[in-house]
Order: C-alpha cells, then sequence, then structure tokens
C-alpha cells in the first residue's frame, strides 16, 4: 500500500510539473528533463509511468476528463430535461474554477495529429448537450446537431475566458442570461413547427 501512495504522489508532482512548464514556456519547448528537474524525480522514474512527454500529456488529459465525464454520466443518464441543461452549465462553470491553472495548460497544448483536450472536452460536452436536448416529444426545426455544436462552442469560449481571467459575477449572470436565451430560441423555434 506504501508503494502505491508512493507512486501516486510521484505521478501527482510530475503532472504538477508539466503544467506549471507548460504556463512557464509552453508544451513544445519542454523537454523530459525539464519535468523532471521540475518535478524532483529521475528519468529513470519518469520513463516507469510514462513513455515521453506525449504520454503524460495523453494520460493527464483523460485524468481530467474521465471523472467529469463520470460525474455528467452519473448526473444526467436519466435527467433529460430543460434543467438539466441548466445544471450540466453550472457543473462545468464549477470545474472551471476547480481546475485553472490545469485547463489553462491542457488549452494551451493543441496536438498534432491526434485529439487535444479541447477536441475531447468538446466532444464530451455534445454527447451530454445533445442527451440533454434530446427531450421526449421534441423536434428542432434546426438540425439537432447545429444546436449541439453551438451549445459546446459557447461552453468552450466561456471555459477559455474564465481561466484566462477568472469567474466573475457578471459572467455567472450574463452565463445564465445566455443560457435561457438559447433554450428560448429552441423553444420558439419548435412553436413554428
Amino acid at each position: 500500500m506504501t508503494q502505491d501512495i508512493r507512486i501516486l504522489k510521484t505521478k501527482r508532482d510530475i503532472e504538477s510539473a508539466l503544467v506549471t512548464l507548460i504556463l512557464e514556456k509552453g508544451f513544445y519547448s519542454l523537454t523530459v528533463q525539464d519535468i523532471c528537474r521540475k518535478a524532483l524525480v529521475s528519468r529513470s522514474t519518469f520513463y516507469s509511468h510514462y513513455l515521453d512527454k506525449y504520454d503524460l500529456l495523453e494520460q493527464l488529459i483523460t485524468k481530467t476528463l474521465e471523472p467529469l465525464q463520470e460525474k455528467f454520466a452519473a448526473k444526467y443518464g436519466e435527467n433529460l430535461d430543460n434543467k438539466g441543461l441548466k445544471y450540466f452549465l453550472e457543473d462545468i462553470y464549477q470545474f472551471y474554477q476547480e481546475h485553472t491553472d490545469l485547463l489553462k495548460a491542457l488549452l494551451k497544448t493543441p496536438l498534432e495529429n491526434q485529439q487535444g483536450f479541447e477536441d475531447r472536452f468538446d466532444q464530451l460536452c455534445q454527447l451530454y448537450i445533445k442527451e440533454l436536448l434530446l427531450r421526449e416529444g421534441m423536434s428542432y426545426t434546426l438540425p439537432l446537431e447545429l444546436l449541439t455544436q453551438l451549445y459546446a462552442s459557447i461552453v468552450r469560449s466561456l471555459m477559455k475566458w474564465t481561466t484566462e481571467h477568472g469567474p466573475s459575477q457578471d459572467l455567472t449572470d450574463f452565463t445564465y442570461r445566455m443560457h435561457k436565451a438559447f433554450l428560448d430560441i429552441i423553444e420558439g423555434s419548435n412553436s413554428r413547427i
């Protein structure tokens, strides 16, 4: 059991070093040696857990998104109504606030030839937004995929802004008004069917 705790602490230190270094100098400028130096671990310790810095980043992205996905699945798996979308937005907003530096680092790191954090976060949001919009008896004059992508792009833009500038009551109020307007527009378009 002690070894597991040491491994968890080592991985936490390596992940923390990665985030700090991305924010300081960017992902592509840093080396495994930089990460090891910052985390106070040897290269052999690093390589016992990760193949390279890309593997470390991939594992960190997965580690960041999995709990969010599990929370969404548990919370919204059966709650497919209008209020669910509002609560979804609140959960996302809380997620931004709890993981600001991590999200800043992950958003600053687009990956070539594979999905980075932003793409995977966007897909996760679209999945649950689509489920939440698919209420029994509702049909849309616009394609559901378009509505889903639009709402997800709003969520992503708010995440980027919040991580860069911090949360504020004005932003929170605006977010709720925008959310309500989005739902009103969707429902208004349904009444013309």
